[in-house]
């Protein structure tokens, strides 16, 4: 009698799930993004979230909690109760970088469950005409024979754009001067104007000056749409292992029932397979790119491990 009575209990308790899986969302949720109000995380949740809401039929309501290189949304989103109704939107910044960074109240491994990858930020790496170089062999030759004479701009120490330069650099086996600016904008002045040699910025901020000259394209760091600079290389197939790619995604809390974050992740891929989201997304520079919530939480487990290297090797301290 005990055996059929767990039995019968049990599932209930999975019939219990699956109908309030069925149900969700029955109100409003909450999604905590990483970032300040116009950022490009900020826009592309937006863009993402608010498809979500006309495909459930509930308001998925954005709240900005930037600062502390996104760990504060971090940290409030694993301390919130795990029912679906508060989700974290975060970049590798949040996830991989700022643990390297910071003394965290939370662990982004154990106190998060993956629900799916949003988007990658596909990045160009281009050189100042000044150089009189063409190519990517070209300019690692070139770094080679002049070894901690050139510079590079990137948006800030600790930076994915920092980090990704200096990706590249270890693994070509080349010695350049990191410049830091406050924010990506600078840094492309930076490099617009001749001040730095090189850079590695977000394509869509570099693909235009890419095209027309005003900077020399190197390589294509990440996806990119059809089309986009078909005779640029790209790095990871020039350079193994130097391929940064910062990207952005939807977490829920650990402990969050599995039946809510599969219909999270169902609903998401529906979502971002709208040509209208595809189009748009493009728009900002950004690769439309979902994943299973297996996949987001191997990447989260292997950038942390590269990252936290990184900033090892650089000995990088918290602003």
């Amino acid at each position: 009698m005990r055996r059929a009575a767990w039995v019968v209990a049990a599932a209930l308790a999975v019939c219990a799930g699956a109908t309030g899986a069925q149900e969700y969302p029955a109100r409003p949720v909450r999604v905590f993004v990483a970032n300040s109000a116009g950022s490009l995380a900020d826009v592309v949740s937006r863009l993402v979230f608010g498809r979500l809401s006309t495909l459930l039929g509930q308001t998925f309501l954005i709240e900005n909690r930037p600062g502390a290189g996104g760990t504060l949304a971090g940290e409030a989103a694993a301390k919130a109760t795990p029912d679906g109704y508060t989700l974290l939107y975060a970049s590798d910044s949040t996830m991989t970088i700022g643990p390297a960074l910071y003394t965290l109240g939370y662990d982004p491994v154990r106190d998060f469950a993956p629900v799916s990858l949003v988007a990658k930020i596909p990045t160009g790496l281009v050189a100042h005409p000044s150089l009189g170089l063409k190519t990517l062999d070209e300019f690692i030759a070139y770094v080679k024979a002049h070894p901690g004479k050139l510079n590079y701009s990137s948006g800030g120490p600790g930076h994915a754009t920092h980090l990704g330069m200096e990706l590249f650099l270890n693994r070509a086996g080349l010695d350049m001067v990191h410049v830091p600016y406050k924010g990506t904008g600078p840094a492309l002045q930076a490099a617009l104007t001749g001040e730095v040699a090189a850079t590695d910025l977000g394509l869509g901020m570099v693909l235009s000056a890419m095209q027309d000259g005003r900077l020399t394209p190197l390589a294509v760091v990440g996806p990119r749409a059809e089309g986009v600079l078909p005779t640029v290389p790209d790095l990871g197939k020039r350079v193994a292992d130097a391929e940064y790619v910062s990207w952005q995604a939807v977490f829920a809390p650990a402990r969050t029932p599995r039946a809510i974050v599969e219909r999270l992740h169902e609903s998401l891929g529906r979502a971002m397979a709208t040509p209208e989201l595809k189009t748009r997304m493009m728009d900002t520079g950004m690769a439309n790119v979902p994943s299973t919530p297996e996949e987001l939480g191997r990447m989260v487990v292997r950038d942390l491990q590269v990252n936290g290297d990184m900033v090892r090797r650089l000995k990088l301290k918290a602003d």
